[in-house]
């Protein structure tokens, strides 16, 4: 699959980075289909290490565990605390 053209940003490249290689390629596909989507996408980290991808409110961050990768998907329509 070709990657998608997005402007990175280079601390969620070293996050990535500092994945086991099946995790980063997890999180490499995950980061193309959210650019992908919409080319609006921004991408950041929050909670001081974490991939976050927003575009008018969160739309999903991204965490390595042990044996897993964590994709956490945001409701767009439930209200925001």
């Amino acid at each position: 699959m070709p990657r998608a053209k997005y402007r990175a940003d280079r601390r969620v490249d070293d996050y990535v980075k500092s994945l086991p290689s099946w995790q980063q390629e997890v999180c490499w596909q995950v980061r193309d289909l959210v650019h992908t989507a919409d080319e609006d996408v921004n991408e950041t980290i929050k909670r001081t290490k974490l991939p976050y991808f927003t575009l008018d409110g969160n739309i999903c961050a991204l965490s390595g565990a042990k044996d897993h990768v964590n994709i956490f998907i945001y409701d767009p329509i439930a209200p925001r605390p």
